[in-house]
C-alpha cells in the first residue's frame, strides 16, 4: 500500500523547499533562456538527478515548456516548474 496523503505531501514539499533544487533550478532556467538554441534540453537532467536522489525521490525528465522537471513521489508524478516571476510544484494529472 502506498504512503498516507500527507506523508507524500511532506516529501513534495520538503523538495521543493530544499534550498539546493531551487538553486539548481533557477540556474538552469537561466542557462536555459540563454542556450536553448544549442544546449540538449536531457543533460540539464543530469544536473537535476542527483539532488533528487539525495531526497529520496526518483527524477523523471526535464520539462522546456513550462520549464522545469518531473520527478516521482510513491508512484505519483509531481513537475516543479521555473519562470521570471515564480517557482512553483503541481500533480501531473495523468
Amino acid at each position: 500500500m502506498g504512503m498516507e496523503k500527507e506523508q507524500r505531501k511532506a516529501i513534495v514539499m520538503g523538495v521543493f523547499k530544499d534550498k539546493k533544487v531551487q538553486d539548481c533550478a533557477v540556474y538552469l532556467y537561466g542557462r536555459w533562456l540563454d542556450e536553448r538554441e544549442y544546449e540538449d534540453i536531457k543533460e540539464y537532467g543530469q544536473v537535476v538527478a542527483p539532488h533528487m536522489m539525495k531526497l529520496g525521490v526518483k527524477f523523471k525528465k526535464m520539462n522546456k515548456r513550462p520549464f522545469g522537471f518531473t520527478f516521482e513521489v510513491d508512484g505519483r508524478d509531481y513537475q516543479i516548474t521555473v519562470n521570471s516571476r515564480e517557482m512553483r510544484v503541481m500533480q501531473v494529472k495523468k
